[in-house]
């Protein structure tokens, strides 16, 4: 067996075992058939979008000006959305270097919201997830399957980095990479310079 196939065995046998589901801290993990239920506290007169799928109704300056957008994310790829003027999401990719000189690309989702817990779509296996902190904020993460060859599988991570109160929005942030917590952390940093930079959003859902 080579190791793609030794990779996708586990894989295999990691489908099988129950997902983890309901309330992590500020986090609700549902199912596929579940994410978009709607909720009734979120209101958006406006929809606007940008990217694949998208009628590219939102201006790509408009989202590399928002406070979500760090600087870091790369523009081929990019995904948007916003909520009466304001961006409330931003989807990308950042090539960072990994811990064996080389380079990988996290996937990254910066997303602003209006109350707590998150709904959010998670796959890992109750057995590889856990609530904890990533670089002092609460995260709700999904380790990699253990004992593959080639790492096939990203790990993913969901982290408070503010929490809505008042008339402030929250963000929150998620990262699928295989060196996680290194990304994770990358992450965080950049999206901290750039709020000391700018400040939060306005809060889009009144």
């Amino acid at each position: 067996m080579d190791a793609v196939e030794h990779d996708n065995a586990l894989a295999e046998q990691d489908l099988l075992k129950p997902r983890a589901r309901g309330q992590f801290g500020p986090f609700l993990a549902v199912g596929p058939e579940d994410v978009n239920e709607p909720v009734g506290r979120e209101r958006c007169d406006v929809q606007t979008s940008y990217g694949v799928g998208a009628v590219d109704t939102l201006p790509p300056a408009e989202i590399l000006s928002s406070p979500l957008a760090i600087p870091e994310l790369s523009t081929e790829g990019l995904m948007a959305s916003a909520c009466d003027g304001v961006v409330r999401m931003v989807d990308g990719s950042w090539l960072m270097p990994n811990e064996y000189g080389g380079d990988e690309a996290a996937n990254i989702e910066i997303i602003l919201l209006g109350y707590l817990p998150m709904r959010v779509e998670w796959w890992a296996a109750a057995d590889r997830t856990e609530f904890g902190k990533i670089d002092g904020y609460p995260a709700l993460i999904g380790q990699p399957i253990p004992g593959q060859i080639m790492n096939s599988f990203y790990g993913q991570a969901y982290i408070l980095f503010a929490e809505p109160k008042d008339d402030r929005p929250g963000i929150i942030v998620r990262v699928s990479a295989h060196s996680l917590e290194r990304a994770s952390e990358a992450v965080i940093s950049s999206l901290e310079k750039r709020i000391a930079e700018m400040g939060l959003p306005p809060n889009p859902f009144g």
